[in-house]
This record gives structure tokens, sequence and C-alpha cells, in this order.
């Protein structure tokens, strides 16, 4: 990876961001049955080498390929992303709501998230009217039965950690359930919400009103049909009505919700289902099982998917490397390495063609386990879009720690006057640097048992690294009294002027990283009147322990200077966060390189 691509590349992606979402959108899934309006699945999302496009039932394009991320439609919108910006489609492919966004969630009941660059979430209705906002939120879900999860934090001031508190809010922004006094949430199911105790563990349901329906139970998945998987410890899985009474026994070694008055279990190490009375329906026979959707049930046998009917048969035998659940009446499938379409008898509408489906690549464990886990699972749900995190971070307070904004003077003490005498006799660096290389100097903040130097609540200054214009030492031959040699020494230069800095900070979570970052291009871009450009994300490589790693993707904000001015470039993905600063654009460029020679040797 040169220079130019180390900035300007722009890479698809699945990483720790996108994990961390996926982890906690488990928590806010929402509902739609396999028998949702047709209407909204007329038109279905492929990819087709880099882009996203939208295909009819016959195969033909009514969209054509053009966007970086494509949704199935919700309430007549699609969510796309186009130009690294999150919009919404209707079926015809015309905007309704401007890719403007930095995130957005689906639509659900009419409402959807989105969060702009340095903002916080605000609900948009299907015209792009400001609902109402949430700024205290950390994280937003879709609606699910009229109310929106949503996660707030509070700071610990005597550990620097803190508290995540879990609230609901209904369609008019009126929060209706604030700071449950518990350690995780589920979205609303049936009109009840799972929730666990922070001290014993053990799950509970709660109602609209924050009051509890049915407790002791050890672990539990939400309602759907009526009913719920439970256990307690170890034990067999059984299930509970809505009043929190036995209904089926205790026996079974894992289970599923129920789906069309059939529930996938699993005995001795296979699969199969019971009725709604916990009678065996289907004899366990199958390596992964799920739900029964449009009448049929998709089921994995050695390392084939097929398909089966209510009475067991195999309607369509094993024989897809993948294949997701019949949520119309056609299937998407993968052969080898591309996707098509089957209808109910497995003849092929639409050839093997296309890159994906439906906006993700899917393993072989993906609809077992959210079948498995969130009973409110579809497949035609992206669940990275289910929910959005805040990108607001008040960076008042750091920029007062650490910039001042008098005499054009950016960053505290430091100049292209600036010498490593002055450095080295500053009290915040002296005692810290070292001289890492003939034309650097490292004051290291942390070490495995540290995150840096304290500069606030969740910000720490993990390094900072001068390079200088000429070498600030070299090596000096010594000798002893006799004349004989008694190896090197360092003999400094101290007159050596500085050329460019990085700052390398670590933050609380990803959204005080992302908006600290943002905060200091709007500051940058108002101190030096210039405008930063964002190279979007660069997936950049790295060694630890000796070993070749890939790294996250990062994303960047970048301006060089030209006749002597400074030049910056930001970096930040997840908890980190980058600073570059140099008082030339040739030295920014050398920096670069250097950098890039490191990632990629």
């Amino acid at each position: 990876m040169n220079i130019k691509s180390f900035i300007y590349n722009k890479f698809n992606r699945i990483n720790m961001r996108e994990i961390l979402m996926l982890l906690m959108c488990l928590l806010g899934i929402i509902n739609l049955a396999c028998t949702a309006d047709e209407t909204d699945l007329e038109l279905l999302p492929v990819l087709y080498g880099k882009r996203w496009g939208y295909i009819d039932h016959k195969g033909k394009y009514a969209i054509n390929p053009q966007f970086e991320e494509a949704g199935f439609f919700f309430d007549g919108l699609a969510r796309v992303r186009q130009n690294e910006k999150i919009g919404y489609i209707d079926k015809k492919g015309k905007f309704v709501i401007e890719p403007t966004y930095m995130e957005g969630t689906e639509f659900s009941e009419g409402l959807a998230f989105v969060v702009s660059e340095g903002g916080y979430p605000i609900c948009i209705n299907k015209t792009g009217l400001l609902q109402f906002t949430l700024k205290d939120a950390k994280m937003v879900y879709t609606f699910r039965d009229g109310l929106s999860l949503f996660t707030t934090s509070k700071s610990e001031p005597d550990t620097n950690g803190q508290t995540i508190f879990y609230n609901f809010v209904d369609k008019t922004g009126k929060i209706v359930l604030k700071e449950l006094p518990y350690t995780s949430s589920l979205s609303f199911s049936e009109n009840l919400a799972l929730v666990q105790q922070r001290h014993s563990g053990n799950f509970i349901f709660i109602g609209k009103d924050g009051k509890i329906t049915i407790s002791d139970l050890g672990s539990c998945m939400s309602f759907n049909e009526g009913k719920a998987v439970f256990c307690k410890g170890d034990q067999k899985r059984g299930y509970v009505d809505q009043q929190g009474n036995i209904i089926i026994n205790p026996q079974f070694d894992d289970a599923t919700p129920f789906r069309e008055d059939l529930a996938a279990v699993k005995i001795g190490g296979k699969w199969g289902y019971i009725n709604t009375d916990g009678i065996i329906a289907i004899n366990p026979q199958f390596d992964v099982a799920t739900f029964f959707c449009n009448d049929l049930a998709l089921v994995r046998l050695e390392d084939k998917w097929g398909y089966i009917n209510k009475a067991g048969q195999y309607v369509i035998n094993p024989q897809f490397e993948n294949a997701l659940p019949f949520y119309t009446d056609i299937a998407a499938i993968k052969d080898g390495d591309k996707w098509g379409f089957i209808d109910k008898k497995g003849k092929y509408i639409i050839n093997p063609q296309f890159d994906d489906v439906g906006g993700r690549e899917v393993d072989k464990s993906y609809i077992y386990f959210y079948a498995r886990s969130y009973p409110f699972y579809n497949p035609v749900r992206n669940y990275y879009n289910s929910a959005v995190i805040s990108n607001y971070y008040d960076a008042t307070a750091f920029f007062n720690t650490f910039f001042v904004q008098d005499s054009n003077q950016l960053f505290k003490e430091f100049s292209n006057l600036t010498s490593l005498r002055d450095i080295v006799n500053n009290a915040a660096y002296g005692d810290y640097i070292n001289a890492t290389g003939p034309y650097e100097a490292t004051c290291l903040y942390a070490d495995q048992y540290s995150s840096g130097k304290h500069l606030l609540d969740g910000i720490y200054l993990r390094k900072t690294v001068f390079y200088f214009s000429t070498p600030v030492y070299k090596n000096i031959s010594t000798y002893d009294y006799w004349g004989n040699y008694n190896g090197n020494r360092k003999e400094y230069n101290f007159l050596s002027k500085l050329n460019a800095i990085k700052y390398v900070f670590r933050c609380q979570d990803e959204t005080t990283a992302s908006a600290c970052a943002f905060g200091i291009k709007k500051e940058i871009e108002k101190t030096y009147n210039v405008k930063m450009g964002t190279a979007g994300e660069a997936r950049i490589y790295g060694r630890f322990y000796g070993k070749l790693h890939e790294s996250n993707d990062y994303n960047y904000y970048y301006v060089y200077g030209e006749n002597g001015e400074r030049s910056f470039v930001i970096l930040y993905d997840l908890e980190y966060l980058t600073l570059l600063v140099s008082y030339t654009k040739d030295a920014m460029e050398a920096l670069i390189s250097e950098l890039d020679a490191m990632y990629n040797r």
C-alpha cells in the first residue's frame, strides 16, 4: 500500500466495530413475521461485483447496481449507502431521504434512527422530518411494540469506568422507562421485555409499566406465539407461558422459540421438532434445524442445506452451500460462491450469479444462531442496521486540557522553532522522553498494565512521538585511558528543530474517539481556514510479536499545508485516536511513508 492508497483507498469492511454492533444489536432485534407484506419484498437487494442493486422476482434489474450497501424495503423505503453516507430510497431508486447521515437504522413502525457526523441519535419519519432527539443515548434500537430501547451511561469517578443503563422511549420521544436497574435488556416482544437482574444474574420479564411479571427464571428467551424457552442453570430446557406457568416440562438439550406452531429442539445431539403440546412432531435427525417459515423449514445435514415440510419430509434435498428461509415463495441459496433464487419446488428462478444477497454474507451457523436465540429473527432484517451508536461527545474539556487557540498556535508550546532542548526541558515530557531513532524521540506513557497518561475521564494519552529535521544524536566511539575501544555513546544535538508530532490517544469508547476526531477536524478547519478531506476507510497492517496481522479499518481526515503551513492527518477507529501534525508538506509525506512501510513490511 503506497502513500496515496494509505490515505485515499476505501474498502468494504467487517471489523471490530461491526462485531461490537452485532453483539449489541442482539439486544434490540426487530420483529418481522415470515408473512411480511409482500410489497416490501417485491425487490431483492443483490451484490454484483462491488455495487448493490435491486432485482425483481424474474431476475431483472429494477434498480441498477450503484450502492455501497443496500437493504430490503421496510415501510416502502430501503436503507442504502452512497458515497459513504446513509440515505433512503423508494422502489424507483429515487432518494426520499438524501444520503447525508453517518449511520442509520432500517425503518420500523414508520420510524428510523440516524446519526450525523459528530451528532447524537435522532428519530426521523418516512419523509426525513425530525421527530425527537436522544442526546444522552449511547446506542438506540429500532422500534418494537411501540417502544425503542436505548442505553445511557454514567461515569464512576473512583474507577474511571462507566455503568450502562437501559431505557425505553415511545414514539413521541417520551421516556417511559428510565435507567432500569438491570445489567441487560432486550426489546419488547408480545408486550414483555426480557431483562437480567444485576446481582443474581437471573432473567425476568417486565411489562411496559416496568413492573415484574415473571421472575425466578435462570435463563430465558423472549416470547413468541405466547411461549418462551427457559432453563435453570445447566438443566434441560422447557417452555413457559406469559403467566410464568410451565407448559412444557424441561427435557430438551437445546430448544428454539415456536414459529408456525412448531419449535426446533435438540435431543441426543440431533435436532427435531415438537408441537405446542410438547410432543415430538418430527423425529430428531438434523445437524441444524431452524424455524418454519411459510410452511417450510431450512435444515442442515452434514455440510449441505435443504428444506422440509411440517411432516418432516424433504421438499428440497440438502444440496446448497448456504441458504435463507422462504420469506416469500422464493428463497435465496448459495451454490459454489454465487447466490441465486429458487421456488418452493427447488427450481431455479434466478440462476446463481450474485456475490451476496440481503446486505450481508451468511455463514453456516448464522441462521441457526439467530433462530435459536432470538425468536423475532427474520432473514430479511440486517442486524447490523437495527441500531445506531451515538457520535456525539462534548470535546470542550478535551480541547481545554490539551489545546490552546491563541496567536494561531493550536498546540501547546510547539512549532517548527521548537528544539529538542525545549522538549527535554519541558516538565511534561522531559522525564518520559527517549530517543527511539536518529530522527525521533518518544514519550511513552502506557505499558501493558496501564492505558496511558490520564487527561480526562475516559481519555488517555498513550504516547507522543517527536520527529526532527536533523538527527537528534550520533554515535560516538569512546576509548579508555590506554586508548582501548570502550563502545559507543550517543551525542545529542539539542538544537535539532521539530518537524512533526504524532499523538496517540486511547478513549473510553468509539463514540468518544470519533467525536474527538471530528472536534479536532472542526477546530483545525476554523483555526487555519482550511477544509479537511475525508479518506473514509483504509485497511492497514501491523505487527504483534513479529507476526503480520491485519488491523481494523481506520477512518481518516487529512489536509496538506502548502508553503510551510502545517499539515494534519487524523486517524481513528474503535477507542483509538491518532493525530499527526507536521510543519511542512514534505514532513507529513515522509511520516506517512514511514508508517506505510512499517505497516506493510
